[in-house]
């Protein structure tokens, strides 16, 4: 292969590194596979038909070894291993594919990016790392690499923005639902314990707790929102 030489790709080589060392489980795999046998290995004596316990392979696996090897840990593991081999051989050698496989193994991988991304095991930096490696496997003049990294920084950076509100959001609602359980039974009890006279003109008890209820809702996340506008801001 030939050597990775620019810094973006020899910190994507780190970053993968870190992918697949990040995972456990592969010391199992490794110390108890067996070992090819060489051709003029002699042959294995057989046992008597009688006997009660044929003997095992001395490297076989133990069914709690096989289960821990089938774990989803370990599968998971060897599919970052996998991937990480995969991108690492194909930045390196990108330069030496037609412009049309290089660029179908790109769209590959930047869906496979994407989808890791989505599914959490890459954060959102690492994914912007992979994929502008890939630009740079792309080639090209240095402007419209400049030009495509711009751009993916700016998509990134407006997904971020995105999920910084989404968990703003869910920040909020949380917080009004916790003030409005909060007074939810007081006001439960206290529609209940209302004289009939005590009702508005033509509102039945059911209808009159809902409302109520429905304002204490609104109130709660109004005063939550009101809460989270106020928060200082971290720079």
């Amino acid at each position: 292969m030939t050597p990775l030489k620019t810094p973006l790709a020899r910190a994507l080589v780190t970053l993968t590194a870190g992918l697949v060392l990040g995972s456990s489980g592969w010391w199992l795999y490794t110390a108890n596979t067996p070992a090819a046998t060489p051709n003029n290995a002699p042959a294995a004596t057989a046992m008597p038909a009688n006997s009660a316990n044929p003997a095992q392979p001395e490297d076989a696996l133990s069914a709690e070894q096989q289960a821990l090897l089938n774990a989803p840990e370990t599968q998971h593991y060897q599919d970052n291993l996998a991937f990480a081999t995969r991108l690492r051989s194909f930045l390196s050698e990108a330069k030496q594919l037609s412009e049309a496989q290089r660029d179908a193994q790109i769209e590959a991988f930047a869906a496979a990016i994407a989808e890791r991304e989505g599914r959490g095991e890459l954060a959102l930096n690492e994914a912007l790392l992979l994929d502008l490696a890939l630009i740079e496997a792309r080639g090209g003049d240095e402007a419209s690499q400049k030009a495509a990294a711009d751009a993916l920084v700016a998509r990134y950076r407006q997904r971020s923005a995105e999920r910084v509100q989404a968990g703003l959001k869910d920040a909020v609602e949380a917080q009004a639902f916790v003030l409005y359980k909060s007074q939810e039974s007081e006001i439960v009890s206290e529609v209940m314990a209302m004289n009939e006279a005590a009702l508005p003109l033509g509102v039945s008890r059911d209808e009159y707790l809902r409302q109520r209820l429905q304002s204490a809702r609104e109130a709660a996340l109004a005063q939550a929102s009101g809460t989270s506008q106020n928060a200082p801001q971290s720079n």
